[in-house]
């Protein structure tokens, strides 16, 4: 939870690389968790892997379709 709200503020702070770098860790350790998934997305677009990021969200809406941060972000 802690390592969430640190990169949601980096992520506001324009900071992204920091975000990714404390993120990608917890994403590959809880692959199911859609908040972490989305924030790694986010801080994928910000650090310039936009196709990367697709792809992740679109790996999330397969599993849950109903997520709609996860639909929104795949749209910007």
């Amino acid at each position: 939870l802690l390592v969430r709200e640190a990169a949601r503020r980096l992520l506001a702070d324009g900071r992204p690389a920091e975000a990714r770098s404390l993120v990608e860790p917890l994403a590959a350790a809880r692959p199911g968790d859609p908040e972490v998934q989305v924030l790694l997305a986010q801080a994928l677009v910000e650090t310039g892997e936009p196709g990367r990021a697709g792809e992740l969200l679109k790996r999330l809406l397969e599993e849950r379709p109903e997520h709609a941060e996860a639909r929104f972000r795949l749209a910007e």
